[in-house]
């Protein structure tokens, strides 16, 4: 399943590695579309590897089975696939990797929180059906980005 919605930016500016300042851990959710899933990706090849990643960084990730009950109300890394194009045996991507997180609006604190990006990458790329490991690779450098921007504000 590809996440949707409207279309809501963040970037990885010091403003919004700020974002990410006291963070204690977070959840990991991952959404494929139908063309990236025909070319052999799928959520049980790419969670271990974020997860793993997170986790040897001292990032403490929250279950999915608590995720999925909605007991949770930590902050969730989103792995995004979107606009996947097929050329013959060819799929071009364009993968966004997103923390969203519950935010209150300054000006009237009355307001329920909403959930927003607070931080993202993005990365495009292309690969041929059986090249897993090259988008498991583009993904690892993208959560890489990501470790790098939390350690920056928890030292």
């Amino acid at each position: 399943m590809a996440f949707g919605g409207p279309a809501l930016f963040a970037g990885d500016s010091l403003e919004e590695r700020g974002t990410l300042q006291g963070l204690k851990s977070i959840g990991v959710l991952i959404g494929l579309n139908l063309r990236i899933q025909s070319a052999g990706i799928t959520t049980e090849m790419l969670r271990p590897d974020i997860e793993t990643r997170l986790k040897r960084s001292n990032i403490r990730v929250v279950p999915r089975a608590e995720l999925l009950q909605k007991k949770t109300r930590e902050p969730i890394l989103i792995v995004n696939f979107s606009d996947t194009i097929r050329v013959g045996d060819v799929f071009a991507y364009n993968m966004e990797l997103l923390l969203h997180q519950r935010v209150r609006l300054e000006r009237d604190q009355s307001i329920a929180p909403v959930v927003v990006p607070t931080w993202s990458v993005n990365r495009v790329g292309s690969l041929r059906a059986g090249e897993a490991d090259k988008l498991r690779g583009a993904v690892g450098q993208a959560v890489d980005d990501f470790i790098k921007a939390y350690h920056s504000v928890n030292p």
